[in-house]
């Protein structure tokens, strides 16, 4: 079994990678070399893309180098949406085989390169926990979990919704009739134009009202562009302003990933996002997807959750692994200064949470980690 790191200067060489991965149907479009041509630059990421393959499989990792004062990062999680790490094509059987192989050369790579930690990301449409864990030998990590919606479950062969909770009297067929009567206007936009005034109007403003910090404006310009046939803009408008928006990513294998939901927050009570999250299962539909991931939820079983529950989501475990390699620097960043450790590693994965503040070295869910405190 051959291991080998991609050229990530080499077109021919990121086609046949992105053409391997995407054979594995429950692959995301983030684990592509198009993706990471969308987020590379923001922060100075290296894409460090291997693989091993022989003439029974292909098994692939999508991960990133991320150098910092504190130290050095090896991390599948660089941006927010970013889902799965291995791509896997070929025999069941060798599976365990084809982890250890490729995993023990990241672990090497990552030492080479004097990381302090390297981590790794399950897919959540693979039963894959057991084998990366056994291969990964991980030291903590989080269970958590992402909400998604098996499409033909929600339509009938002619698009008409099946969904039982939308077509009897309920919470979400009333929100969704109400907002339907309110007079939004929805459509597919290509108009950069469009995508920078939601960002700067919408998005940027809803989550600084939450007291959070909004995703990079580059990581949604630079994916409109470079991916420009695997992205969805879908905006809702009402007497002509924009008043909402939903930036989505996808592959041909129909998996659609919903990266951001933003809208002005004085048509919450409109409906608005109910008319959004309605118009794009239609869109899915009639575009062959097959799998809709909205992602995880913070808290996990805050507003958020319970809105994309009525939508009749399913809940789909993975689990983020980590390893320190490095005990010692490790323990230098968890001795600074946190806002200086967080800076520094903006929407990168360093370790989890309870890991870096308690010093646990366990694997925690996700309810948990999202309590601890400092």
């Amino acid at each position: 079994m051959k291991f080998e790191r991609l050229n990530f200067a080499d077109k021919s060489e990121r086609e046949y990678f992105d053409q391997r991965v995407l054979s594995d149907e429950h692959s995301f479009v983030q684990q592509t070399t198009k993706w990471a041509e969308s987020i590379k630059d923001i922060h100075g990421d290296e894409p460090v893309f291997c693989f091993v393959e022989d003439e029974d499989l292909f098994l692939g990792a999508s991960l990133y180098l991320f150098r910092t004062e504190f130290g050095n990062i090896l991390t599948s999680n660089v941006q927010a949406p970013t889902l799965g790490t291995l791509a896997y094509e070929g025999d069941p059987s060798r599976r365990q085989e084809a982890y250890d192989h490729l995993l023990s050369e990241v672990v090497q790579f990552a030492r080479a390169q004097d990381c302090v930690t390297v981590s790794v990301l399950s897919n959540p449409f693979h039963d894959e926990e057991t084998v990366l864990k056994d291969a990964f030998e991980p030291d903590c990590g989080i269970e958590s979990f992402v909400q998604t919606i098996t499409i033909d479950e929600w339509f009938d062969e002619e698009g008409n919704v099946t969904f039982e909770d939308y077509n009897r009297r309920t919470n979400l067929s009333r929100n969704v009739s109400d907002a339907r009567d309110n007079g939004f206007d929805v459509e597919v936009s290509s108009s950069m134009a469009d995508l920078e005034q939601w960002y700067e109007e919408i998005h940027a403003a809803r989550i600084e009202e939450l007291g959070g910090t909004p995703l990079p404006k580059p990581m949604f310009v630079n994916a409109f562009e470079i991916m420009a046939d695997q992205t969805l803009f879908l905006v809702a408008r009402k007497d002509g302003d924009l008043v909402g928006g939903d930036f989505c990513v996808y592959d041909e294998g129909g998996i659609l990933e919903n990266v951001m939901l933003s809208s002005r927050s004085e048509y919450f009570e409109e409906g608005v996002n109910f008319v959004l999250i309605d118009e794009l299962l239609r869109w899915c539909f009639r575009n062959d997807i097959r799998l809709y991931d909205w992602q995880s939820s913070n808290p996990p079983r805050g507003g958020v959750y319970r809105f994309k529950e009525q939508w009749g989501s399913d809940e789909r475990p993975f689990d983020h692994y980590t390893r320190i390699l490095d005990r010692e620097a490790f323990r230098d960043i968890q001795s600074t200064d946190r806002d200086e450790v967080l800076s520094a590693f903006e929407n990168h994965f360093l370790a989890p949470y309870h890991t870096l503040v308690n010093d646990e070295y366990t694997i925690e869910t996700k309810e948990y980690v999202s309590n601890v405190t400092d």
